[in-house]
This record gives structure tokens, C-alpha cells and sequence, in this order.
């Protein structure tokens, strides 16, 4: 069980994300409701439904180790008696009895990025409201997902540019950097060369149409400076007016997609160029990728990294 107690140790210091669940699941939970947690990892939101009146709870967890930290945490703070926690894929499942409110923290770096919207439309299929086939409410209610180009601080990258004691690192920069940067720390503010554009807006398990496999964003440079690559992120609506995202702030828990340019490309104000974000068959931002093209030149498309 150490490596669930690591792996959720950010999760549990975001105080910011376990504000906005508290207050979103205190809103949305009426008494008497049949809750799904999906992914409930180490039980929070199932016991903050319990907490907020649920009647009863299926906290589904598909990971061993976190399904025995979820019923220790569970049963030492006074809720098996409602909730149960089911050992299965949220996709496979079918519960016992009708669904009123499916609740959920499967958000990636990208929000979508860790199935969400697939888990949410295949449990959904098996688990109807009632007999009439009524969809349960969801939370979140929608998902945003973001793509930005940045010139960094003192970030990864940044400190690698750095020199210490006289000795310059920036050579290691001259080796590869596939992969190496698409999951990064960027909980200090960075300089960004021109607005965010929304990619993608799902409302999961609802929305019809299943994710893309590449988004295309238009930018326009709003200020001079160097190209260090496009990061991206999220905003989740739990409930109405109630959000959490993964923008730069000190708690937050997730880290950030990152696909650097090396070297950094200088880039002037008034310059427009195009991203595509592309998938390119995975699911998770790891195995996603960033080219991009100035719009007012014909020349190929240029890898991020």
C-alpha cells in the first residue's frame, strides 16, 4: 500500500481541488441519493458524498492497492455502512440498483487525457437512472482542454539553461528531448506569447462524439520573445459555477503537458502561427505530440520537439 500512500499525497494537499469537490458534491448530493464514485482511489469524494447524504455509495476502483486504502479509510471514518466499494472497470460495471449522481477525479494533465469521457459513457450505458433509462446526473459537468505557447521562467528547461559554478549545462539540451518534458511542474507562473485557445469542450459521458484524434489552434504572438514550446491544461466545471482546473498555482496537484521547441525560436508580436495537437493513437498526453507552421509562410510543418 506505500505506493498508493505516495501517489496520493498531492491529491490530498490540494486544497484548492478538495474545496471545489467539497463544495460541488455538498451541492449536488440531495439526501437519499444513489451515488457512483468513479476511480474513487482513497475514497474521498465517496465519503464526502456519504458525508453530504447519500444514502449509499458505490466507490468503484479498479487498482487493488487503492481499493484496500479506500475500505481502510472508509471504515475508519464511519461510512461502510453506506459505502461499497466495488472492485471493476467503470466501463464493465453494473450496480444493483439505479444511479442518481455519477461523481468522478479521473481528470489528466488534459482533463480528458485519463478517460474520463469514455469511462463516464460506458458506465452510463450499463447503469441507467431508472427503469425508463433516464441518465444520471454527472460531476464534473463539462471539461475544457487548453493548448498555450510559452517562454518559461526557471522551469525544467530553464534551469537546464542555467549555469553553476561556471559550468554550462545547456548542452545536455542538445540530446533529445522526446518525451521528456510532456509531463511538467508548472505551478509558477510562465510568460505566455498569446492567449489559450480551447481545443476540445466534452461533457462527460454525454457528449456524442467521441475525442479526436488531433486539434488544430490558431495563434497570434502578443509579444516578443522565444518560443520555448506549448504546454497545456484544463478547467473542469463540477457543478454550475463551481470549477477546478490545473492553471499555475502553488497547491495545485496535477502537472502540466509540455511539448518543448529546442533550441526556443524567436518569435515577434504580430506573429501568427498554427498548432496541431495529435494524439496519434494514445490516450494519455504522453504519447501525444505538437507540430506547428508560421501562417504567413509555406514552409513544412516544424516539430515542437
Amino acid at each position: 500500500m506505500s505506493r498508493a500512500l505516495q501517489y496520493y499525497i498531492r491529491m490530498l494537499q490540494d486544497e484548492t481541488r478538495n474545496k471545489a469537490y467539497a463544495d460541488a458534491i455538498a451541492r449536488a448530493v440531495q439526501p437519499g441519493m444513489v451515488v457512483a464514485d468513479i476511480g474513487t482511489g482513497q475514497g474521498l469524494l465517496a465519503m464526502m458524498a456519504a458525508k453530504a447524504g447519500a444514502k449509499k455509495v458505490y466507490a468503484i476502483e479498479r487498482v487493488p492497492e487503492s481499493q484496500a486504502l479506500a475500505k481502510h479509510l472508509i471504515a475508519r471514518n464511519g461510512f461502510a455502512d453506506r459505502i461499497e466499494v466495488v472492485e471493476d472497470h467503470a466501463e464493465k460495471v453494473v450496480l444493483p440498483e439505479p444511479v442518481d449522481l455519477v461523481i468522478s477525479e479521473i481528470l489528466g494533465n488534459m482533463g480528458i487525457d485519463e478517460g474520463i469521457h469514455p469511462a463516464y459513457t460506458g458506465f452510463l450505458a450499463n447503469n441507467p437512472h431508472d427503469a425508463s433509462g433516464a441518465t444520471p446526473r454527472v460531476l464534473p459537468k463539462r471539461v475544457k482542454m487548453y493548448l498555450q505557447p510559452l517562454m518559461l521562467t526557471d522551469a525544467f528547461l530553464g534551469a537546464w539553461r542555467t549555469t553553476i559554478d561556471g559550468l554550462d549545462f545547456s548542452p545536455a539540451l542538445e540530446i533529445s528531448t522526446e518525451n521528456l518534458t510532456t509531463s511538467i511542474d508548472l505551478r509558477r507562473p510562465q510568460r505566455p506569447l498569446a492567449p489559450p485557445v480551447l481545443l476540445e469542450e466534452v461533457a462527460p459521458g454525454i457528449t456524442p462524439d467521441p475525442h479526436p484524434e488531433s486539434w488544430t489552434a490558431e495563434f497570434t504572438i502578443d509579444r516578443d520573445g522565444a518560443l520555448d514550446g506549448f504546454w497545456g491544461f484544463f478547467e473542469a466545471e463540477l457543478v454550475d459555477g463551481i470549477w477546478v482546473d490545473n492553471k499555475c498555482r502553488q497547491d495545485c496537484s496535477w502537472f502540466h503537458f509540455f511539448k518543448p521547441c529546442q533550441p526556443p525560436v524567436p518569435v515577434q508580436k504580430g506573429q501568427r502561427i498554427t498548432a496541431t495537437l495529435d494524439r496519434l493513437g494514445a490516450t494519455h498526453h504522453h504519447g501525444w505530440d505538437v507540430t506547428w507552421i508560421p501562417q504567413d509562410e509555406k514552409t513544412e510543418e516544424q516539430p515542437a520537439a
